[in-house]
């Protein structure tokens, strides 16, 4: 499901926003997206804290209480990337949307050719795999991380170790094959043997008895497991060149 937030203090701004939504969805064929109102940004910061996750917020700037930027700036200070489209009638804001890394800031009246190209990179497939998240519960606390983040996966004996791109490490208790079953839903992860699942996006080299991963960590090849691999990650590569 493609989840939209949109929060306008006007009740006929929010009810053409919407139609715009719906109609970028008609146009490419979208039967996944769900766009949620909201007509006050406590509602609003309500739904952004629950349990279902939102693909994208667009939002007025100027409202009552906490306003739009208000909102993304909390947003952020909880590591909350979504990418955020400020829908706007004032232009004095333009600043403050930079500063919380504002997909795009739109002023109301001639948005829709804007709107629905941001839109489109937005929806693009291979931005929303970086956006998948995975909740893990490790030695050193809950962590709730993206996915494409995870450089490697070493199973040690009673858990595995999940070593990310900015070089964080977490042990987690869950078994290789039920973490390589998580994981292994994107086409970028690849269980290479019974200790390692990796991810092709943080791959250096590859000869054949071993990989190199961009952080120097060489992780050996089975023998007669090398053709294979190189199939699967032959794979990856035609997935990401064809986009």
């Amino acid at each position: 499901m493609f989840r939209i937030a949109v929060c306008d203090g006007s009740k006929e701004a929010l009810k053409q926003t919407c139609a715009l939504l719906y109609e970028f969805a008609e146009s490419r064929k979208i039967i996944d997206m769900e766009v949620l109102p909201f007509t006050n940004t406590f509602d609003l910061t309500d739904a952004l804290e629950g349990k279902i996750p939102f693909d994208i917020l667009i939002t007025e700037t100027a409202m009552p209480g906490l306003n739009g930027i208000e909102v993304s700036r909390m947003l952020r200070e909880k590591k909350n990337n979504i990418p955020i489209i400020f829908l706007t009638s004032y232009k004095s804001y333009a600043l403050d949307a930079f500063e919380v890394s504002a997909a795009q800031y739109l002023i109301k009246g001639k948005e829709k050719e804007s709107l629905f190209a941001t839109l489109n990179q937005i929806y693009d497939p291979d931005h929303r795999e970086r956006r998948k998240k995975i909740l893990l519960t490790a030695r050193e606390g809950i962590f709730n991380i993206y996915m494409r983040d995870i450089m490697y996966v070493e199973s040690k004996r009673n858990y595995q170790l999940i070593v990310l791109e900015d070089g964080m490490k977490l042990e987690v208790r869950i078994t290789g094959k039920k973490l390589a079953e998580i994981l292994e839903e994107g086409y970028n992860f690849k269980r290479c043997s019974s200790s390692y699942i990796i991810n092709w996006f943080y791959l250096k080299s590859m000869t054949s008895d071993a990989i190199i991963m961009q952080n120097g960590t060489t992780i050996p090849i089975p023998r007669g497991h090398y053709t294979e691999l190189r199939r699967n990650y032959e794979h990856f590569h035609e997935i990401i060149n064809s986009r």
